[in-house]
């Protein structure tokens, strides 16, 4: 059909706007999603069918078994009208069913791709100068200035932590695809990519937040892991002596870290994460069933504590759900998780079929896994602007599976 063919050439066109954009505006990003999401529900009806592929359909229903019991606990929560609206992020999961109708198409899905690398290039070399010179293009005060020199990069977001996990979870993404897919790749295109992975690693730790610098740490210790084997022993060798060595070189980021393991160890301080998570566990243990629901963490935080600090979130995306929707909302949660990761991985290592899909499933994978690692010490899953760029490494993930499915059913 023209019509259809003609929407989908303008779906392409605004999720792609979503993709770039998610690297430095949020608001610019939700609307080209949204508009993205008009259109698809538009072509959908055109098109007069909507099957869940085999390969998928578990997937779909944990997103739906998870929303659910979100939407269940805020409406047994103190607060149901305020909790329920609370909810209003959960749209976000719209951007995987859309990627994956239009990562079907080779061109669609080559031009996404570089457009976002493009971009995360870009903001990468903006996140460097504002390191080195403090600007910060729409905002009248500067960064927080670095530690040593210089300043903490944020890029265009409004904290240091979300860019870092942004670029941290989005160097890992690219990592994915450009080491499986090498021999593929034109001299030309690796070397931009491997350009753009180390300004993002670069920037990353620029942010100054250490979360996102283990996230990169581990993650590349995780693909070597599962790419590597063989030289487990060497990787692991030359992360211990790696690692103490560059500690050695530089006293004062010994110093931090120490003074940073500290706090995060001690539950008597107010800022460390095991503060945080004894009281979200509490929260956890009166509410075992609905939890607190969405959006009730900082008052019910405070009223449980009133002369105390108080925290938005558990800083722990696995212990946050559990505060907020209870022990079957963490449950849920874990499984869609659990369920992602594995079928990535299983279309990455173990579907002979996928061969020329796989540098993207790797992708989708070690991305997941980056942001993953980042919500054991965060909640990733509550910030937006990492969140909105995740639903698009699931959708880059999971296409492939989807076509897989097409192919067989045809």
């Amino acid at each position: 059909m023209i019509y259809v063919r003609i929407l989908s050439d303008f779906l392409f066109f605004f999720f792609a706007l979503f993709a770039i954009t998610s690297t430095f505006s949020i608001a610019v990003a939700q609307i080209a999603l949204g508009v993205s999401l008009l259109l698809y529900l538009i072509i959908l009806y055109l098109k007069k069918e909507f099957r869940l592929s085999g390969h998928l359909k578990l997937f779909y229903i944990s997103i739906g078994l998870y929303i659910f019991w979100m939407v269940l606990a805020s409406l047994f929560s103190e607060a149901p009208l305020k909790s329920f609206l609370s909810l209003k992020e959960e749209w976000l999961f719209c951007a995987i069913p859309i990627g994956i109708y239009l990562l079907q198409k080779e061109s669609f899905r080559t031009k996404i791709f570089i457009s976002f690398a493009v971009a995360v290039c870009l903001v990468s070399l903006y996140g460097i100068a504002q390191h080195f010179s403090g600007i910060y293009w729409f905002k009248k005060t500067p960064p927080v200035a670095a530690f040593d020199y210089g300043y903490m990069v944020k890029g265009f977001f409004p904290h240091r932590l979300t860019f870092g996990n942004y670029f941290a979870t989005a160097s890992m993404f690219l990592l994915g695809y450009l080491a499986v897919s090498w021999k593929s790749l034109s001299s030309a295109w690796r070397l931009f990519l491997f350009v753009d992975i180390l300004l993002a690693v670069i920037v990353t730790f620029f942010s100054y937040s250490y979360g996102p610098m283990l996230t990169i740490v581990g993650t590349v210790f995780v693909f070597g892991l599962i790419q590597f084997r063989k030289y487990t022993l060497y990787l692991l060798a030359f992360i211990l002596i790696s690692g103490p060595s560059i500690l050695v070189l530089n006293e004062s980021l010994v110093e931090r870290i120490t003074n940073r393991i500290q706090v995060e160890m001690d539950i008597t301080d107010e800022a460390s994460r095991i503060y945080i998570w004894d009281n979200a566990l509490k929260m956890t243990i009166d509410n075992p069933v609905f939890g607190i629901g969405q959006g009730n963490f900082y008052p019910q935080f405070e009223k449980n504590m009133p002369d105390h600090r108080i925290h938005v979130h558990a800083h722990n995306d696995f212990i946050n759900f559990a505060a907020i929707a209870g022990i079957p909302g963490f449950i849920f949660y874990t499984f869609m998780w659990g369920l992602i990761l594995k079928l990535m991985y299983r279309g990455w290592r173990k579907n002979k079929y996928l061969a020329e899909q796989r540098g993207f499933l790797a992708a989708g994978f070690l991305g997941a896994t980056a942001f993953f690692i980042t919500s054991l010490t965060e909640a990733t899953f509550a910030d937006e602007e990492v969140r909105q760029m995740l639903m698009f490494v699931w959708a880059f993930g999971l296409f492939a599976l989807a076509s897989k499915a097409n192919i067989e059913r045809n």
